[in-house]
């Protein structure tokens, strides 16, 4: 820690009510650009979501904010009011509002359960209690409107809200008292990799310096705006323009989230090309090992589907569409035995949940002594305390459990999910 500067951020009344005022009209006004967008643009060039590649998504709405606050410094009387805890919190409250305004959230591509019974098979359904998803009734009045605010079935709809907003709130405090356990760990000692979070702070600290003109990396930060800008334009002349060429060809040979058809038939090959251009730059920020067990793991998919195909498993498997073969849920390798790659993909990460406990005990037991058992030192350079982010851990874990029992979900399931 040494060389760096820490300054305390005191939450106070006024500063909560701006938090909740600026992440609502993000939210809506994300919403509203998602909803307006034809398919598959939705899906691949929502201002939520920058690079729509599951598992690799970047959020949009700190990189718009930081525009708009690139924009504003030209103004003095901003210009004062933008100190570096201000750009902290609305980091934090854009990144909050991505994650509500994208292609997946809040109902666009994917259904929250406050609408599932609108676009899922009523035999799933029948399991899910209508606290958790109301009546379909209720939920084509949300979406189709009715009229009149007092006419929404606020009775059916409220205790779906209601749950929704525990399962998120658990979750939040889940994070913050993970992050506040491990955080000395994992960014002072380990000095682990967030790429996404790197590029965000760079267009940050770009923005502030770049009227600078002793700032050794403007003309860096300018061109590269530039070139990252004009490829961006392409791509959304292509969208609002139907004369405009289809350079990236984004208007054929694309899946939702913007991979390009890579097809050759009669066989199990089923990745694609990339055609985000930020997904590169975000690239050459991951660590090469996460890198190198993309490719591997990438490679064990193939080869072990080829066989299964070969074994005479996922008949006309190869024959699907491109995108059939990633999305499709029956008689893939994804979805269905003997590979069933995503029924393993959460035994993964339960994996790692255990390999990540195992390697980091003895900063588990240290924080664990300290937070119970009086020791300190270290524990003044966090956040907050020990004991208080270990209460806000188990606490959080304990009621989310609760809430996912309540709603019909055994104890193991809940513990997992």
């Amino acid at each position: 820690m040494s060389g760096e500067r820490i300054e305390e951020v005191k939450i106070t009344i006024p500063v909560l009510a701006w938090v909740i005022i600026i992440t609502a009209l993000l939210t809506i006004v994300g919403n509203i650009f998602v909803y307006f967008l034809p398919f598959p643009f939705t899906c691949n060039m929502n201002a939520g979501d920058l690079i729509a590649t599951p598992g690799v998504d970047l959020l949009g709405m700190p990189f718009m904010v930081t525009l708009i606050v690139g924009a504003l410094m030209s103004i003095s009387s901003i210009r004062r009011r933008l100190t570096t805890v201000n750009l902290m919190l609305l980091y934090v409250v854009a990144l909050a509002s991505s994650a509500f305004a994208n292609q997946d959230s809040p109902w666009r591509e994917a259904f929250e359960p406050v609408i599932a019974r609108v676009g899922t098979d009523p035999a799933v359904m029948a399991y899910v209690p209508e606290f958790v998803s109301p009546p379909r009734e209720a939920a084509e009045a949300l979406i189709r409107g009715t009229g009149s605010i007092t006419a929404i079935p606020w009775g059916q709809l409220l205790p779906a809200i209601i749950w929704r907003f525990f399962t998120f709130a658990f979750f939040a405090g889940i994070s913050v008292g993970l992050i506040s356990i491990f955080r000395r760990q994992w960014i002072d000692v380990e000095r682990l990799a967030y790429p996404q979070v790197a590029a965000a702070y760079n267009a940050i600290v770009g923005v502030g310096e770049v009227r600078n003109p002793k700032w050794t990396g403007r003309i860096i930060f300018i061109l590269g705006f530039l070139i990252g800008f004009g490829l961006e334009l392409i791509r959304a002349c292509t969208l609002f323009f139907p004369w405009f060429p289809d350079v990236y060809s984004w208007r054929t040979a694309t899946c939702g989230p913007g991979t390009h058809h890579l097809s050759f038939p009669g066989t199990t090959w089923h990745y694609g090309l990339a055609k985000h251009t930020p997904f590169y730059a975000l690239l050459l920020l991951a660590p090469l090992h996460s890198l190198f067990s993309v490719v591997f793991w990438g490679i064990v998919y193939e080869v072990a589907s080829a066989i299964a195909v070969t074994l005479g498993y996922y008949t006309g498997y190869v024959d699907m569409g491109h995108c059939g073969k990633s999305w499709c849920g029956q008689n893939t390798p994804y979805a269905e035995p003997p590979l069933a790659f995503g029924s393993l993909i959460v035994g993964v990460t339960l994996g790692v949940f255990v390999m990540t406990i195992f390697h980091e005990r003895h900063h588990i037991m240290m924080t664990l002594k300290i937070a119970f058992g009086g020791a300190g030192g270290i524990e003044a350079e966090e956040p907050m305390s020990y004991r208080t982010a270990w209460l806000i851990f188990v606490g959080s874990f304990i009621l989310g459990i609760i809430v996912f029992m309540v709603a019909g979900m055994s104890l193991w399931a809940s513990f997992i999910v």
